[in-house]
């Protein structure tokens, strides 16, 4: 079962793992500043972030193709926390390793962090060869739950070619655990419990965007902020400068089209109609994410079908996979004019561990 809303709204009242990346400064998404708010209660809510739904989903499918592997006894949504290092700390496992045949000081032998991602230009090709931030964040996890090694399986969904799956091991590193929980210390202590902001760290626009604002209230600014003030409206003046200018360069050149459908300049280089009339009426970018997303689906799911000898039926276990459903999917795929692109057939069978 996959963390709810709920677990989320715990883990507000301490640093885990998913915090590790930001304190180590090698998550691309947060910072300090983002973090500070999120720990003091300052944002809210939003669970509307379809990546982390995706995840969400992904996490039941990729946990048993982990263990179908690993041949591994799993217990899934584990939350641990500790209090013994100055700080409230917890980690919110996908799984444990419950295997006496691993050493552990506590019950957890191995924690699982399943990944679901298409940007396989992360990942090595080495057995622990994580992202920085992955790396943290399992760190964080050995350090909470006591043991000393973390799998992580991961679900490739390329933008081309095939999904594949993999399982990374990472082994725990004691020195940067130790670098970590005193950054966190320090991080919960100095700032979160004193309400006190980091100065060297703006929160990401989208983070302000979520913060706590108490009706009809107003704050002095100082010059400093009327600069900035100038600055923005300068920024956006510009930006409207080159948009009128923009859209007369493509007058001009749709006009010296004349009829014709495309044109020839004098290097060889032809400007079509089309390009020049291409306004986006949709987010493609957007939608190029949800295909994959549901590509991967379909990959996931055929993967199943090429593990089972079942007579061209879906196996049982994809109904406890969120009961994927391919007529769903390619329903949605025809709807968005992108069903062609489909190979619709059971995928090679999953290697398994030895």
């Amino acid at each position: 079962m996959p963390i709810t809303s709920e677990q989320r709204e715990q883990r507000k009242r301490y640093l885990g793992s998913s915090d590790a990346g930001v304190l180590a400064g090698v998550d691309q998404y947060r910072n300090m500043g983002d973090l500070y708010l999120d720990k003091r209660g300052e944002l809210v809510k939003d669970d509307s972030n379809p990546d982390t739904e995706l995840g969400t989903d992904m996490e039941d499918a990729i946990l048993t193709m982990f263990t179908r592997r690993m041949s591994l006894t799993i217990t899934r949504n584990v939350f641990c926390d500790r209090f013994d290092s100055g700080f409230p700390a917890c980690a919110n496992l996908d799984a444990g390793v419950r295997d006496a045949a691993h050493d552990a000081k506590g019950d957890i032998a191995a924690v699982v962090e399943a990944k679901y991602t298409s940007m396989s230009e992360e990942w090595g090709e080495g057995p622990g060869d994580v992202p920085y931030r992955v790396a943290t964040q399992v760190q964080w996890q050995m350090w909470v739950t006591g043991c000393r090694l973390a799998y992580v399986p991961v679900f490739f969904v390329p933008p081309f070619g095939r999904a594949n799956f993999r399982v990374y091991q990472v082994e725990r590193h004691d020195d940067l655990i130790n670098e970590l929980v005193e950054r966190g210390r320090i991080f919960w202590n100095d700032y979160v419990m004193k309400g006190i902001p980091p100065g060297d760290t703006v929160p990401h626009l989208e983070t302000l965007k979520r913060r706590r604002r108490e009706p009809e209230s107003l704050v002095a600014l100082d010059e400093d902020v009327a600069e900035l003030w100038c600055k923005l409206a300068a920024v956006k003046q510009q930006i409207s400068g080159l948009e009128t200018d923009e859209k007369g360069y493509k007058e001009q050149i749709i006009n010296a089209l004349g009829g014709a459908e495309a044109g020839s300049l004098i290097d060889g280089r032809v400007i079509s109609f089309r390009e020049q009339n291409g306004a986006r009426h949709c987010d493609f970018d957007r939608l190029e994410l949800e295909l994959r997303a549901i590509q991967g689906k379909i990959d996931l799911a055929m993967g199943f079908l090429g593990t089972h000898d079942n007579g061209g039926h879906f196996p049982h276990e994809l109904e406890q996979l969120g009961q994927v459903d391919l007529v769903a999917l390619y329903e949605k795929l025809v709807r968005q004019g992108r069903h062609r692109t489909l190979r619709i057939k059971a995928a090679p069978k999953l290697k398994r561990g030895k």
